[in-house]
């Protein structure tokens, strides 16, 4: 199969003349998402816009050039603009098909990881500021297919696309209804019977680092605030340190202890949760965490306790900051109230948490499953590696 420049099927850049008055359509590049879709286009007027922005039509492709939006995938096909001409970010590369090319077919090509992989191998300029040149797109070759082909290669990926943002839309209302439902389960206890943290659970700050913890003879993992994410414990980069094994035996982690994070740069995440699991079970912790170990509260229900608006509410308020980091200090939160419902409430909300956190994993594994997919089916039916038939009534 031949291979050709992708700029035998589109222009980059294509020039138009717009009126020097009143307003144009524009789109910027907050207007596009990470996913490919056009959020909106405003109107814009254009003696606010400077020179040299690009200009687009319906059926054009938005590229974004600068880094980082190109590496996370910023772009967008163009379609039901009110007007003949818009103008763009000057971030965009403006992608027209050419006669004898299908829009919608160019469009999935600028999304695939290949064609991706490439630009960012070519960008030119300092760090934080690189960028594709208009020449990528001259140099980049791909194969050339028949328009025919193209069309139901777009067609095919522009279903996917459907099942994706249909299964991104179920996630969203299941993750809107758990958080509604744990929220009010939450709330009918607030007016149980109060104690502390301190009362409720045993509290120890984490190992303090220094030149000493250089891992040498006796390294063994900890975990650090970056490990410990509201809710989950992130395992993807866990750090060692030197520890002796009285260091192992007094700071070891079992599972159902909680992780409180210390302090943050936002206050929306100081004493941010996370329980421990079996998989990180015997890792140590460092200083800026508090391991709380449950005397008597379920450990899942304190989690989602620790985790709820009323105490993300409470540290905003008690958390105040001269530097930029909010903290909390051991006393704070020794002190914090903490309601004590029944085993058996503690129990309702535990399993009502559980139910419904299964069933937004089972569909976020359905939705991983079909972003896997479509990578897989552009590789393979952009490039021909699979082709797609044809049929009498598609030919042009």
């Amino acid at each position: 199969m031949r291979e050709v420049p992708f700029t035998e099927l589109v222009e980059v850049n294509p020039r138009a003349s717009v009126a020097r008055r009143g307003s144009v359509p524009f789109i910027g590049m907050e207007d596009v998402s990470e996913d490919g879709r056009l959020l909106r286009i405003r109107e814009r007027p254009i003696a606010e816009l400077a020179p040299g922005q690009p200009s687009f039509r319906n059926h054009d492709v938005l590229f974004a050039k600068i880094t980082p939006c190109m590496e996370n995938g910023k772009g967008a096909y163009v379609t039901g603009m009110d007007g003949e001409v818009g103008l763009g970010s000057t971030e965009f590369h403006v992608l027209r098909a050419r006669p004898g090319t299908e829009p919608r077919f160019v469009y999935h090509w600028t999304r695939s990881c290949r064609l991706r992989q490439a630009a960012e191998a070519m960008m030119t300029g300092s760090a934080g500021q690189r960028r594709v040149s208009k020449e990528f797109f001259t140099r980049f070759r791909i194969p050339l297919l028949e328009q025919a082909e193209q069309r139901r290669i777009a067609e095919i990926l522009d279903t996917i696309d459907e099942q994706i943002r249909a299964a991104e839309r179920l996630v969203g209302k299941l993750e809107d209804v758990y958080a509604s439902i744990v929220r009010d389960q939450l709330a009918r206890i607030s007016d149980c019977v109060s104690s502390t943290v301190g009362a409720l659970f045993d509290m120890q700050p984490g190992i303090t680092l220094g030149p000493h913890r250089k891992p040498r003879k006796n390294a063994h993992g900890y975990l650090r605030v970056a490990n410990v994410q509201r809710g989950f414990i992130d395992l993807s980069d866990v750090a060692s340190l030197e520890a002796s094994l009285d260091d192992r035996q007094r700071w070891a982690l079992q599972t159902g202890d909680l992780l409180v994070v210390e302090g943050h740069a936002s206050p929306d995440e100081i004493g941010r949760c996370a329980m421990v699991d079996r998989d990180s079970e015997g890792l140590l912790y460092q200083n800026h965490l508090f391991r709380l170990r449950t005397r008597s509260i379920i450990p899942e229900f304190g989690l989602l306790w620790l985790n709820s608006d009323a105490v993300r509410s409470y540290w905003r308020k008690m958390c105040a900051t001269s530097s930029g980091l909010y903290t909390i200090n051991g006393r704070m939160l020794s002190q914090m109230p903490f309601p004590v419902p029944t085993l058996e409430q503690q129990l309702h909300i535990v399993r009502i948490h559980a139910d419904l956190t299964a069933k937004i994993k089972q569909e976020r594994s359905r939705l991983a499953k079909l972003r896997l997919l479509k990578q897989g089916l552009m590789d393979d039916l952009l490039t021909g590696r699979v082709r797609v038939p044809v049929g009498a009534g598609d030919s042009e």
